[in-house]
Parts: structure tokens; sequence; C-alpha cells
């Protein structure tokens, strides 16, 4: 893979930034509501009152809080305490992973792909600046587009 930075990478593309972003303090109805307005999303990064990431939420995630009562051990859900946190839960801090994988802008890509791969994100990970704002997303298939096209960028349609 050719040495460039999460940055350069993702300076090369004309897209938008479509990720959605919510607040701590938003009801988990807020949350689906904004997702939901963003049909190709299904994660949604949580943030702090200064912007800072302090969370995930999936679509996966959000699922099992409103349909809880449907989940059965089954199906990899145990109904522990944790089902009192789906019961209690009333904002997104309250179900957000806290277990952030994150790169930043001068991270190289193959640091990038490296922690993407080794921590089994399933598709994409935030890019954030030094304070920990989230800047841009990076998706791990335009990552293996670009290994493939030789390290050219691919199709715009990707990111």
């Amino acid at each position: 893979m050719k040495k460039i930075s999460v940055g350069e990478f993702l300076q090369q593309f004309k897209n938008p930034f479509r990720t959605v972003i919510v607040n701590e303090d938003d009801t988990i109805l807020e949350v689906l509501e904004k997702m939901t307005a963003q049909e190709e999303e299904r994660l949604v990064y949580v943030v702090d009152a200064d912007n800072r990431l302090q969370g995930i939420i999936s679509a996966g995630k959000l699922a099992r809080h409103f349909f809880h009562e449907e989940i059965a051990p089954e199906c990899g859900f145990s109904p522990s305490s944790s089902i009192l946190n789906y019961l209690t839960a009333e904002h997104a801090r309250d179900i957000m992973d806290r277990n952030i994988i994150y790169c930043t802008q001068d991270e190289t890509l193959e640091e990038a792909r490296g922690k993407m791969l080794g921590k089994t994100v399933k598709k994409v990970i935030p890019v954030v600046d030094s304070d920990m704002h989230v800047v841009d997303a990076l998706n791990i298939i335009t990552i293996m587009e670009f290994d493939l096209n030789g390290n050219g960028i691919p199709d715009q349609a990707s990111r």
C-alpha cells in the first residue's frame, strides 16, 4: 500500500461527509429519527457538549433497545442486568458503546486499515482531530478499492 495519510486520502473525495452525529443528551427517539433520516448510515457517533466523540450507536444496538422484549437468549442476548439497561435507557449516552475504534487524519491509511481489521470493525471508523471532534469517516470498502486500483482513488460513489 502506498504511504498516504488518512487526511490526504479523504481529501480526494468530493462527496460530502454524511455521518450521523448526535449529542449524548439526545433521547433515543431523536437518535432513531436522525439515523433514519440518513438512509445509508447505520452507525451514529455520539458527542458531548463540546462536540468530542464519546461513543457510537449501531443500528443493531438501537434495534435491541426498541425490541428488547422480543430478543431471546438463543439470539445472543442474555436477560441479565443488561436488560435493565435497555428498559431504563432514555438518552444516547445510556446505550452508546464507549469502546471506540477511531483514527486521526495524520495516521497512515495502512495504520487505519490495521486498526479496522485488528479490532474487527465491520465497515466504518470515525476520523477525529486532536480534540476528538469527528471530522470524517473512513470506510473499509473504500480502502480495499484503493488497494485494488493500484492505490488509485476509487469511484466517488463508494464513499
